[in-house]
């Protein structure tokens, strides 16, 4: 680990929550490097189970255990490639945002303890109202599993992944009260006042000029929603449509999944 070294940020949030938009904001400040969907959640995964499996078992370790010497390994791989691509981008630290990063959020904690996360949150009748516009591969790769649990309904299945990932994200703010936590709604709406604090998290400063370059700025591509490449400025056109919901798509999520829906809208300020 570089003497330069500064605590990388990770951005938490559920599929189609905004997180694209919120990747460029962060991306156009000169201090903090956001590139596209790195998976890193996934590559930590691994990287422990193959390392813990040979370095971690010479060094003393169990099997598969979260030990010391396979999270130095873990954490000196990572570091040594994203310190170099963020400093080939003239910056001093690196933020990554992929929304399946939620199932391996243990295995991030253990390799970055010193991170910080910026957990971000959207109406889910928005985020399924977002979802239902994508081709069928994305939404099979998104709700495949949910399907399972709710076969031939999309909506059902959609709710079901907002119900679940929303609630990982509020427990993770329950164990870590520090963490900033934003809605998109407040984000599209007052990106001044939503930002500040986030970057006062971050300990960066912060300019509200900034958020002019967002859409001129040159950002790395690579996964996201690729409808924002089209983009030319923040939008408000999108906050709280989850509240005009045709009941003909209400009736089709289960009476147990609203209820739990209503419940997290209810902790995160939400209408039912």
């Amino acid at each position: 680990m570089s003497p330069s070294y500064q605590p990388p940020v990770f951005v938490l949030s559920c599929e189609r929550a905004g997180s694209t938009l919120f990747r460029f904001i962060l991306d156009t400040h000169p201090d903090l490097c956001c590139p596209g969907e790195l998976y890193m959640g996934l590559l930590v995964h691994h990287l422990h189970l193959s390392l813990s499996r040979t370095l971690g078992l010479f060094a003393g370790e169990a099997e598969d255990a979260f030990g010391p010497a396979t999270q130095k390994e873990v954490r000196r791989i990572v570091s040594t490639f994203m310190e170099e691509y963020t400093r080939s981008r003239g910056k001093k630290i690196w933020c990554e945002k992929t929304p399946p990063n939620l199932v391996h959020i243990r295995e991030i904690e253990w390799a970055f303890p010193d991170a910080r996360y910026i957990c971000l949150h959207r109406n889910s009748w928005d985020v399924i109202r977002s979802g239902m516009a994508l081709n069928r591969e994305k939404i099979l790769a998104w709700i495949g599993p949910y399907l399972q649990r709710y076969p031939g309904n999309d909506v059902a299945a959609f709710m079901a992944s907002w119900v679940d990932k929303t609630r990982t994200i509020l427990q993770f703010e329950g164990k870590h009260p520090g963490v900033s936590s934003i809605l998109y709604e407040n984000l599209v709406a007052d990106p001044v006042r939503t930002l500040n604090p986030v970057f006062q998290y971050l300990g960066l400063k912060w300019d509200p000029a900034m958020l002019d370059k967002v859409f001129s700025t040159q950002h790395d591509l690579g996964g996201g929603d690729f409808k924002i490449l089209n983009t030319s400025k923040i939008e408000q056109n999108h906050i709280s449509l989850g509240t005009k919901v045709d009941p003909k798509l209400e009736a089709q999520v289960p009476a147990e999944l609203l209820q739990q829906r209503n419940l997290l809208h209810q902790v995160l300020g939400y209408p039912l």
